[in-house]
């Protein structure tokens, strides 16, 4: 911004040394202008006449946020992964699948079945039944688990949000600071002419023209680069919207400075009572828990319900001592 604070004082030097210096509170107007016509609103790149309605009424705004909820990529990822964690719940609870066998036995080498005494055919089916409280326990877990899922889809969402404010903002800081960039260029050229007019009569020296070319270089290279951002802003909010990143997007409103409303106390507080973060971390704290509870489940045996004839078993967790030994010393 060097040059934007050196236009009044390089300008008013080149007038001084023509003795048609400006005082500093005085319009150019009053004294001729040297053929300067006064700046015009600020707006080029279409923003002359745009109003400024406050951020949160902006409508556009708005719009482009309900369309990145409903097409962000990411965000309908999320939204699956949510449905998936959902339907896991009751499968967690629910009881092992039942096993139905056929066992032939054959005596001799050519079928049998119904000729001898030791051919047999037998059915059997049997149903495994998880020792009281283990079913409950994993599904639980299985909904704790399926809540931090929930919780990162509602963090995708502050992202996406975010992330589309601060696109919108930049692609509006970056149309002003090129409108802005434009006005300078207009500027920078008037003098040009005006320095170089003076320097064909003899009025004026080559230094200055020098210096205002230099200057007038400065500003083109800095208005090639907000439209370069410009673009990038761009690119990226239709990235969030899942456009064309080319898609072209007019804007009317421009950047205007408020204070932020509430205070820092009440944005922390805010920040507390909506961070998915805080949310989650309760929840595995929970599944946590809950974890341990199934671990100490695991110790007590399963049992299963076969008919072949008549039979009851069960499954004793001899095998799983040293995999459990946690479990059984934890006070829990």
């Amino acid at each position: 911004m060097l040059t934007c604070f050196r236009l009044p004082f390089l300008l008013g030097g080149l007038l001084a040394v023509s003795g048609l210096a400006w005082a500093d509170d005085s319009p150019p107007e009053a004294h001729g202008g040297a053929g300067l016509k006064p700046a015009e609103p600020r707006g080029g790149a279409g923003g002359v006449g745009r109003s400024t309605p406050p951020r949160d009424e902006d409508p556009m705004l708005g719009a482009l946020v309900a369309q990145a909820l409903a097409h962000n990529p990411d965000l309908l990822a999320a939204q699956q992964s949510v449905l998936a964690s959902r339907l896991r719940v009751p499968q967690a609870g629910a009881l092992p699948d039942p096993m139905l066998s056929v066992g032939y036995t054959n005596d001799g080498w050519s079928p049998s079945l119904g000729r001898q005494d030791m051919t047999t055919l037998a059915v059997m089916a049997s149903q495994d039944l998880p020792f009281p409280g283990k079913r409950r326990l994993r599904s639980d877990i299985a909904s704790r688990e399926a809540g931090q899922v929930e919780q990162q889809l509602e963090r995708t969402r502050l992202r996406v949000v975010a992330e589309v404010k601060r696109a919108y903002h930049g692609l509006l800081l970056a149309r002003d600071l090129l409108a802005l960039t434009q006005e300078q260029r207009e500027v920078w050229g008037e003098i040009e002419g005006v320095v170089r007019a003076r320097y064909a009569v003899g009025q004026g020296a080559q230094q200055d023209v020098l210096r205002v070319q230099v200057e007038l270089t400065r500003v083109e290279e800095r208005e090639a680069e907000q439209a370069a951002e410009a673009d990038i802003r761009l690119a990226e909010l239709n990235r969030l919207l899942d456009r064309s990143a080319d898609s072209p997007l007019e804007t009317a409103t421009t950047l205007v400075l408020r204070p932020l409303a509430p205070s820092l106390t009440e944005t922390l507080a805010q920040a507390r009572g909506v961070s998915p973060e805080l949310v989650s971390a309760r929840l595995a704290v929970e599944r946590n828990r809950l974890a341990i509870r199934l671990a100490q489940k695991e110790l007590k045996p399963d049992f299963a319900l076969a008919y072949w004839g008549e039979a009851l078993t069960h499954c004793h967790p001899i095998w799983q001592e040293e995999k459990l030994e946690a479990a059984r010393r934890h006070p829990g």
